[in-house]
């Protein structure tokens, strides 16, 4: 009799999963070989402006463990940690205190051909792979905080690959997967989606000048042994960033690498006073009221001042200057001076139509605009300050974008990375004859003042030095100094605008004239001929006059 009752609740019971659970246990059996896989999209590619290869992915295997059936392999885990070349007890941090999750994901999340067969070979239950792509960045530190890097799930995290990510990224795809139960593949998968390539970037940046930046900033980085080196190089025609090269620098291949102060991009995200690198723009708007010439004397004596506490001085008492002269010697007395004949509003006005206060139009994360107070909330002694360069902030970028005027007739453009964006309007924002003049100051300042170790053997050069004390804990510290140089090269026939920044050097100079000129010489000599800038022939006279009646001054330590 029991055997009977209990044949008719098994049978009772298989018509109920039958008939009322079929649906359900079809369901749930289909979740146990079925498995929706996302399919990565190949993320685009990145090229310099002539075609060399900056970034790609290239196929790869991601590893991952379900921890619980991983566990029982723990006696095999230190082959498993020597492959992903992970240190002793890596799995055990990684793994042990993530048992609730169904899976977790190992470092390094991408791996090689090679290493994958290796891992595969050992078998170990609960450890699986799934198809990925590895981003490659073959100009390695040269070009890391201009392009930037992705990370593990192939998402911009940095530089151009984070501005970028929309265009880069694409759209992934999914398929259907068959699975027997140790996991393995029993039938061909069936695409659902195929995923979307990204599209690829073409720069502006010039790779071979880029590179011939970057070195240098290493390389004067270690003589100075200074705390950065950063160097900017812009097309003055048409907004083109042709090099962007900080030091410190990191591979952006190496994970380990990517440390905050190394990963920073100082050209775009960090300020600093211009110091007398602004003086030509003081120039110009003095220029531009119509109350001065470039022959226009201004007395400088007794060659010191005071703004409110704040001493100021030259290097020595200059006497009677000429415009012209107080650009070439530098001189912040004759700045100053300049500066109570003009409207305080005209010289703001003039200062932010160049650009500061204001992004470069590059959109770059985290670029700074500078700090301009409108002139309305300037203090007592600030139009006097701001004249030679104190009181206001610029980055990299925006000076060299400022120095373009003076390079292209008078107009600003906006700055570009990527080769073809047609967003480079350009707008008069100083006359076009005052432009010369002081671009032919600049000439005379490199010839005669501060900046003669700017020169470059067979060209003409133009450009203005400056050294800018730091401030710490609020107020200015007298043996750390940021030295500076904006340059035009060639001044005859001007191609690009290049501006040199040393923060604090500690050895050779701490002047702009001692330390960065220098830089800026040497970068553009290597340039010059993937510029496609013939050199000069030799004359008997310069092509400016003013060259032959000017006398040597005598040369302070400090610009």
């Amino acid at each position: 009799m029991s055997f009977t009752v209990l044949a008719i609740i098994l049978i009772g019971r298989l018509l109920d999963l039958r008939l009322d659970k079929r649906e359900f246990l079809i369901s749930k059996a289909h979740k146990q070989y079925v498995k929706i896989e996302t399919m990565p999209a190949h993320r685009g590619r990145i090229f310099d402006r002539n075609g060399e290869l900056l970034a790609i992915s290239v196929k790869s295997k991601s590893v991952y463990v379900r921890p619980k059936e991983f566990i029982t392999e723990k006696h095999r885990w230190a082959q498993l940690e020597k492959l992903l070349n992970q240190k002793e007890n890596y799995l055990t941090k990684r793994v042990e205190d993530r048992m609730s999750l169904p899976f977790v994901y190992l470092q390094p999340r991408s791996i090689s051909p090679q290493v994958f067969d290796k891992i595969n070979s050992l078998n170990l239950k609960g450890l699986f792979f799934e198809d990925s792509f590895t981003r490659f960045y073959p100009s390695k530190n040269q070009m890391s905080h201009l392009i930037g890097f992705s990370g593990d799930d192939q998402r911009g995290q940095e530089g151009l690959e984070l501005l970028y990510d929309h265009v880069l990224s694409g759209k992934p795809g999914s398929r259907k997967v068959y699975l027997d139960a140790k996991k393995n593949i029993f039938k061909e998968p069936k695409i659902i989606d195929m995923p979307t390539p990204g599209s690829d970037l073409t720069l502006t940046v010039d790779q071979r000048i880029q590179y011939i930046a970057a070195r240098a900033a290493d390389e004067f980085k270690k003589y100075h042994e200074a705390k950065a080196v950063s160097i900017f190089i812009v097309d003055v025609f048409s907004g083109d960033v042709l090099a962007m090269a900080n030091s410190p620098t990191f591979n952006p291949n190496n994970i380990k690498e990517r440390t905050p102060n190394n990963v920073r991009n100082r050209s775009m995200t960090d300020t600093f006073e211009p110091g007398s690198t602004i003086k030509p723009f003081t120039i110009s708007a003095a220029l531009s009221t119509q109350q001065y010439d470039t022959n226009t004397k201004v007395n400088t004596p007794p060659g010191h001042a005071r703004l409110g506490s704040w001493p100021v001085k030259d290097a020595k008492d200059f006497g009677v200057l000429t415009v012209r002269q107080i650009l070439e010697k530098s001189s912040n007395i004759g700045a100053i001076r300049i500066s109570n004949s003009i409207k305080s509003a005209y010289f703001w006005q003039l200062l932010n139509d160049v650009g500061f206060g204001n992004q470069t139009g590059i959109m770059w994360p985290g670029e700074s605009s500078g700090k301009l107070n409108f002139f309305e909330d300037w203090h007592s002694t600030e139009k006097a300050s701001l004249t030679f360069g104190y009181g206001m902030s610029v980055t990299i970028a925006q000076l060299a974008r400022a120095y373009m005027v003076f390079a292209n007739g008078g107009c600003l453009l906006p700055l570009r990375l990527i080769k073809g964006n047609n967003y480079n309007e350009k707008h008069q924002v100083l006359d076009s004859k005052i432009s010369e003049e002081i671009k032919n100051m600049l000439v005379s300042a490199v010839q005669f003042g501060t900046g003669k170790r700017s020169k470059v053997s067979g060209y003409l050069v133009a450009g203005k030095t400056g050294t800018v004390r730091k401030i710490a804990s609020g107020s200015y510290e007298d043996d750390a100094h940021l030295a500076l140089y904006a340059g035009i090269f060639p001044a005859s026939n001007p191609k690009v605008v290049g501006v040199v920044m040393v923060d604090n050097p500690i050895k050779g100079g701490s002047s702009g004239g001692e330390v960065a000129a220098p830089i800026f010489s040497k970068v553009m000599a290597q340039s010059a001929r993937f510029l496609n800038i013939s050199k000069e022939k030799k004359r008997e006279k310069t092509p400016y006059k003013e060259f032959e009646i000017v006398k040597k001054p005598s040369l302070s330590k400090r610009s």
